[in-house]
């Protein structure tokens, strides 16, 4: 297992073998700057995760219960998260916990990636999309 953590915005990722990764938001950022460099931070993390477990398409769950509707998005994190939602050695991506705010932008996302990004409701929803 391997933790990550990003100090300002209190996020942590943690890979679990053989290829699962968690997303845990901490808290909404308050600038396109910060956002920006959030996002540069998660590329960075996915990056190394990748050399870590070099063989394995990777299961992704990411919480966004933390994360309200002030959040701010740049358009460098959106490009960022549309790359790696084409990366090949991203399997599938759950996400949970969206505020309403959140709700209608992830959905034009996944309407891109239909089959590589779902939305639920709750953990246990998502998990059990990923593990199937």
């Amino acid at each position: 297992m391997k933790e990550f953590y990003y100090e300002p915005a209190l996020d942590r990722i943690t890979v679990t073998a053989p290829d699962y990764v968690t997303v845990k938001f901490g808290h909404s950022t308050a600038t396109l700057e910060e956002n920006t460099a959030e996002s540069q931070w998660v590329g960075q993390c996915f990056a190394e995760i990748k050399t870590i477990i070099p063989d394995r398409p990777l299961k992704v769950l990411v919480d966004f219960s933390t994360i309200d509707s002030s959040e701010y998005n740049s358009d460098e994190s959106n490009k960022l998260y549309r790359q790696m939602l084409h990366d090949d050695r991203i399997k599938a991506v759950a996400v949970f916990g969206l505020h309403s705010g959140w709700m209608l932008l992830m959905n034009m996302i996944a309407i891109f990636a239909q089959h590589k990004l779902k939305i639920f409701d709750n953990e246990t929803e998502a998990r059990a999309w990923l593990d199937k």
